[in-house]
């Protein structure tokens, strides 16, 4: 893309030094240096300060990213968010967690799962309220002192495209709290952000979007069951920024239920038939792909797809569903939406008689 990257730094050391130089220099160069009532993070890149007390535990290498934006969507915030917290707990017998998250950016899940050894245990929030956009929940467990002294915290976030609600301002980064007792009333505590890096990035960001016609593309003889597929496409830019290009429109059919497929551009199938069309088939599967150009901020692209005449196929087994696709993945970390699809599963025409075969097959 062409603009250089930063690494958000605390003091004259970078968070990714942080993460690379090893968790001994770490902490002595936070505990000499860092302020514990330091504030959370927010998407200034004002981190807060490490706060590494007794408790020996350490966040796993289990990382998810956060992407999200400033609300001018001109910068770009990748966070890596650890997935789990290792935890030594020999002799506990009560062991507290304390989460704390931005609720714009996750959602927490019902229970929080904690291993340790073959036995798994899980837990509501014993407590659970939010200030702002920030959310503090708490969790406790009783522990055999007896059993495995590893414990592995599952940590209860769910994340995913942030998207339309990803241009936000003051962010709280995810904390842990993590607070041990043993059976003679010793007491230790850890604490520790659960972004292990962050990234930002001046940023061009797009959003492409995809909306489908179905019809049927097949039927038996009496017309009792048919195929759907899309018949009318739009790909969409809600930007603010062009797309790049190279995006793939992807069709997926089921080659026993379907003929292949002819894709026009523009709304009305005029003119010439799109020659740079590629087709595999995997067994019964195939896939119809197209490179997309660049879409202004929008803009659209619109398809029309012609599906030969085709005579269901006497198989009702394993039938695939037909899908329509907006690639997107790694190569196009400014799409805001990532892939977006659309499967005839999710979609219905109610108008058509008889039974679609996808469905009976689900049902």
């Amino acid at each position: 893309m062409g603009q250089q990257r930063s690494v958000v730094t605390i003091g004259a050391l970078s968070r990714r030094a942080m993460v690379m130089g090893g968790a001994a220099g770490v902490a002595a160069f936070i505990l000499g240096q860092s302020n514990p009532s330091a504030s959370h993070a927010n998407a200034s890149g004002a981190f807060a300060s490490r706060l590494l007390t007794t408790v020996a535990a350490k966040l796993s290498d289990e990382r998810a990213t956060l992407v999200f934006y400033d609300s001018s969507l001109n910068r770009q915030f990748q966070w890596r968010v650890a997935q789990a917290v290792d935890v030594e707990c020999e002799g506990v017998r009560l062991l507290s967690i304390r989460l704390s998250f931005d609720s714009r950016t996750m959602r927490l899940r019902d229970r929080l799962v904690l291993i340790q050894g073959s036995v798994f245990h899980s837990a509501a929030p014993a407590e659970q309220h939010e200030s702002g956009h920030q959310l503090e929940a708490a969790f406790e467990f009783a522990l055999s002192p007896a059993s495995a002294s590893d414990v592995r915290i599952i940590l209860p976030f769910d994340m995913s495209s942030l998207f339309p609600a990803d241009a936000l301002d003051g962010v709280y980064e995810p904390r842990a709290v993590i607070e041990t007792e043993t059976a003679d009333g010793h007491q230790e505590r850890w604490e520790d952000t659960l972004v292990s890096a962050e990234v930002v990035d001046a940023a061009a960001p797009y959003a492409l979007t995809l909306n489908a016609g179905w019809d049927a593309v097949s039927a038996n003889a009496d017309d009792s069951l048919y195929y759907r597929a899309p018949v009318f496409l739009r790909v969409e830019n809600e930007g603010p920024h062009a797309s790049a290009s190279g995006h793939e429109l992807v069709l997926r059919s089921d080659v026993r239920h379907s003929s292949e497929p002819i894709l026009y551009e523009g709304p009305d199938a005029e003119g010439a038939p799109l020659d740079a069309l590629t087709h595999t088939v995997h067994g019964n599967e195939r896939l119809t792909q197209i490179s997309l150009s660049s879409i202004e901020a929008g803009a659209s692209l619109v398809f029309v797809a012609e599906w030969p005449a085709h005579r269901l196929s006497s198989s009702t087994e394993g039938v695939i569903a037909a899908l329509a696709e907006v690639t997107s993945g790694d190569r196009f970390p400014l799409n805001r939406t990532d892939s977006v699809w659309m499967s005839s599963y999710d979609t219905h025409t109610p108008s058509l008689p008889g039974a679609d075969v996808v469905q009976l097959e689900e049902v």
